[in-house]
Parts: structure tokens; sequence; C-alpha cells
């Protein structure tokens, strides 16, 4: 009885100090985002999660891309000239599955400069890598799980609900009943769903009777993210109201932090309501300001802050960081 006791003190200390890294996009510190070698490469590194976002193409295919326009990762303006919208953009309700399987992704480049917006980040020359479908990205996951008896997560985001629900498409039905069909196929991989629009995740919650573990993405109401006002959900009140529907948050990591190293009031309110807090991003060729390393940054986030894990550009540098801390 005493090792039983002693042994279940164990494990949930061993619980309290779980810190996960998430896979953000792949591994896009070292290939394309959201490629496949990216996330091939990504879980041999055994993260607690991978991230893929997902937009759908004109014929109604979800598919794994960070935006919902396509030409600061691909060569769709090479391929495609005459596809660009009156913006002069190009963008992935456009194009069907087919086409878009003909372009080539890259490191992200600013349309402006035409220069990597990461310049550590080298391009890799002549890249054939393709843009892979939420079908290709769940494949791959479960069937490295299966071989290598591992239970990484997926932690997809629905992209833009409100740009879908314009282009007359139901991104958040067609996401969530496909991650449903994984899930009956595949118990053992976990799923997290993420999104920015807080309307989406309601409806996914009451309407859809999810069983998925829910969160609410944060960003800055001058970003044009969703119409979601930030500012009020970071408050006590926007904060309870969102608890009734959403597991946890995934704030931005300056949103977390007084500018003198203390937890921010948001912060504090959301561990006071229990929720789980994965910030975004950890990138150690792009730091927040005042942080000197990637070590410093995830002693600050795992020991000081206390939130949950964090999104990471770079697992291949996270994860052995976070064995030696």
């Amino acid at each position: 009885m005493k090792y039983f006791l002693f042994l279940l003190i164990c494990l949930n200390f061993k619980s309290s100090l779980a810190f996960d890294i998430i896979a953000h996009r792949g591994l896009p510190r070292l290939y394309p985002e959201h490629s496949i070698l990216g996330l091939e490469e990504a879980l041999k590194l055994k993260p607690d999660y991978v991230e893929p976002d997902i937009v759908l193409s004109k014929d109604k295919v979800a598919i794994v891309l960070h935006d919902t326009h396509l030409d600061t990762t691909s060569n769709v303006a090479q391929l495609f000239p005459d596809r660009k919208r009156k913006d002069g953009r190009y963008y992935a309700a456009d194009f069907t599955f087919d086409e878009l399987k003909k372009l080539n992704i890259n490191h992200r480049i600013d349309l402006k400069t035409g220069k990597a917006v990461f310049p550590t980040r080298v391009p890799i020359a002549n890249s054939k890598l393709k843009i892979p479908s939420l079908e290709d990205f769940l494949m791959i996951v479960s069937k490295f799980n299966q071989t290598n008896q591992t239970k990484i997560g997926v932690y997809p985001e629905i992209k833009a609900p409100e740009f879908h629900q314009k282009q007359k498409m139901d991104i958040v039905k067609i996401v969530h009943d496909q991650l449903l069909a994984f899930h009956k196929k595949d118990k053992l991989t976990p799923i997290i769903l993420q999104c920015f629009d807080s309307k989406a995740l309601k409806r996914i919650k009451k309407d859809l009777n999810s069983p998925f573990f829910l969160v609410q993405l944060v960003a800055e109401n001058s970003w044009g993210e969703s119409s979601t006002d930030y500012d009020k959900l970071k408050t006590e009140k926007g904060l309870k109201e969102m608890k009734q529907f959403v597991d946890g948050l995934g704030p931005w990591i300056p949103q977390l932090i007084n500018k003198d190293g203390s937890p921010s009031e948001f912060l504090v309110l959301a561990k006071k309501l229990d929720f789980k807090i994965h910030p975004y991003t950890l990138r150690n060729d792009a730091l927040p300001k005042g942080i000197k390393s990637e070590k410093q940054l995830l002693i600050l986030l795992k020991d000081k802050l206390k939130v949950d894990g964090v999104f990471s550009d770079n697992t291949n540098t996270s994860i052995p960081l976070l064995k030696e801390l």
C-alpha cells in the first residue's frame, strides 16, 4: 500500500513537471514549413504534438498551409501568373487540389523584398516539396506512432473560418468531420483542435458536440486574425465566458510577460481558471525582446511563468535543451 501511494505521488510529480513541445508547422527552422519532409524530421525528434494549419482548396480539400494565400511560401506566381486576385495575392481557395499539387513550397519570403523572412533559414536548392493534404499529414503521424509505439498528438489549427465562409466553404465542419473520421480509426493519437475564431470554437463545442480538447488562440486585435475581440477575451469576464467551451489557450508569448519579467494579469487570470496554456512561438532565430537565448526563454516559460508547453519552430534544439532543465 505504501509503495502504491509512493508511486502515485511520483506519477503526479512527473505530471506536474510536464512541459509540452509542439512542433510548429513541422520543423521550419530547417525545412520549409508544413512540408512532409519537415513533418517526418520533426516526428523523429518525438515532440508531444505536431501542428498543421488547415485551409481549403477550391474543391474543398483540407490542405496543410499556414495562410489562405500561397505566394509567400510557394512558386505559384511563376506557375500561375494570371490567377492572382485584384489585391495581387494568390489564394488556395482559387485552386483545385490537383493544381496545388503542382506547386513547390519554400521557406517563407517577404513579398516586398523577395528575401527570406528568417534569413538564417537557407532555402533548399531546387525544392520539389509539395503542399500536403490533411489526410496525408494524419496518415504519416498515425503510421509513425504505430511503427514506433509512440503517442505523438496532432494539434491542427482551423484557419480563417470567416474568410472561408465568404468563399461559401464551411471549413469548420469539413475539418472537424475529417478529424472525427480519423479518430474513429486511430483512437491512440491525441487530438487538440485550435482556432483564433471564438465563434468557430463555440460552434465546434456546442453544435458539433466535439469530443476534442479545444484551444482558443489569442492574437492582438490589430492583427485582424478574426472578428474576435481579444482585448475583451483577456479580461476575467472574457476568460470565464471562454471557459464554457474551450479547455486551453494559445497566447502570443509577449502577452504573458510584464516589462519586469513577471507574469501578466492575463496569465494570472488564465491560470486561476485552470486553462491549459500553450503559447506561441519559440523561434531561436527570432527571440522575443530582452531574451538572449532559447534556453533562457524555456526557463522563463517552464519554471517562472509555469505554462504547460510551447509551440516551437525548432524542436531539434528545444527538446534537447528541455532535457537539460
